[in-house]
């Protein structure tokens, strides 16, 4: 502040003392010799002629940013036998409201990977204005369950003096929580959840926290058969197989196909155009359905012949999945069963003449169902048993 006193009478003035009471640290503006710089002739008197200069200051405080109302400084000026003036100083006080918000996160193992699971929020609010904000609030589409946090009194822990308004000097805290969905994992797109905050004639702000998502995307198929009695015992009898594809992950899966080199005719289970298991119609496999799929095979035989268990793997595929195998066992029963039938020819048709031969023929069938090695035909009373032979 600078003070300019006249002395608008017609006579000199003593003891000219110049106060106020919101600077104390009002003083005169000196000249060599200690006289006011006005005082021209130095006799310490306030001439008509002159004009004594004062100056004086002072700090701006938070409280009067926080009130926001024009700063008025008077200044009273006396003198001996005088008629005093007082006059006043104006500072217009400008406020600046201004809020920030930081939003963080945690997330068990760092990442959203499990429904069900819980993001936990963490919001420090602070004013980086000047003045003291009122009616402070946080909000949250994503997360509606935003909330203070409190300390005894009821108001907001970082509310140092607990007046209800945030100060330039303090810090807010502010809980928030959300359950991951199904839906998010499905999308497999960060979780980003923003959060606002507003004041009293105060400029906002908004700040995010995102959270990864992990996709695991595991395949799994139980394939099962059934056959006549139990066993493959007959040629051309079906053997029937059903697959069950499930998702022991955590996100649905586009593009399942089931293949089975073994069958070709494997064939999903349809239900207006879905697989059956698709209760959402949506053509994904989410995590809680069961896709079935059926096949058959004609046991053959070679098979029998062979005798070995009639093994058959069907393989599942998705879109960015692990795929998984499972075989179904036919157990093989092999029935090999030799017939034979022995006819003979005599001339006459009766043996009555010493050294006439008897000729035999003998048909050898196989009655079961699975070839036999090492066939071997004996007669005793023929020591000339012997096969009857094709070319080559």
């Amino acid at each position: 502040y600078t003070m300019a006193v006249t002395n608008t009478g017609n006579a000199a003035i003593a003891g000219v003392v110049l106060s106020d009471a919101f600077a104390s640290n009002v003083a005169p503006v000196l000249k060599a010799g200690g006289f006011n710089t006005g005082d021209t002739d130095s006799d310490g008197l306030l001439d008509v002629s002159e004009t004594w200069q004062y100056t004086a200051s002072h700090a701006v405080t938070q409280a009067e940013l926080d009130a926001g109302s024009n700063i008025i400084n008077v200044a009273v000026v006396t003198g001996t036998s005088a008629t005093g003036d007082d006059d006043d100083a104006t500072t217009p006080v400008t406020q600046i409201k201004t809020l920030h918000i930081e939003k963080d996160m945690t997330v068990p193992g760092g990442i959203a990977n499990v429904v069900g699971e819980v993001i936990s929020y963490t919001m420090a609010v602070t004013n980086t204005g000047n003045a003291a904000i009122a009616g402070v609030e946080v909000s949250d589409a994503f997360a509606p369950n935003v909330s203070p946090v409190l300390k005894a009194g009821g108001f907001n822990t970082g509310d140092t003096d607990s007046d209800g308004l945030l100060d330039v000097s303090e810090t807010w805290q502010y809980t928030a929580s959300h359950t991951v969905t199904q839906a998010e994992l499905d999308a497999g797109t960060t979780i980003v959840n923003v959060a606002m905050v507003t004041g009293t004639g105060a400029t906002g702000d908004d700040d995010d926290a995102t959270t990864p998502v992990s996709q695991n995307k595991v395949l799994h198929i139980e394939k099962d058969m059934t056959v006549p009695g139990g066993t493959a015992n007959v040629a051309g009898e079906v053997i029937s197989y059903t697959m069950a594809v499930t998702n022991t992950g955590n996100a649905a899966i586009a593009g399942v196909m089931v293949t089975d080199a073994f069958t070709s005719d494997e064939a999903p289970v349809l239900s207006g155009g879905f697989n059956i298991g698709d209760t959402d119609t949506d053509g994904l496999l989410d995590v809680s359905e069961t896709w079935q799929y059926t096949a058959s095979h004609a046991v053959t035989q070679a098979e029998l012949d062979a005798g070995s268990n009639i093994i058959n793997v069907a393989v599942v595929t998705g879109t960015g999945a692990t795929g998984d195998d499972d075989d179904a066992t036919t157990l093989v029963t092999q029935i090999k069963t030799l017939h034979i039938e022995k006819d003979m020819t005599v001339p006459g048709g009766t043996a009555n003449v010493v050294g006439e031969v008897i000729s035999y023929t003998m048909a050898v069938t196989n009655t079961g169902n699975a070839a036999i090695a090492g066939v071997v035909l004996s007669d005793a009373f023929a020591s000339n048993v012997a096969p009857v032979l094709k070319a080559g």
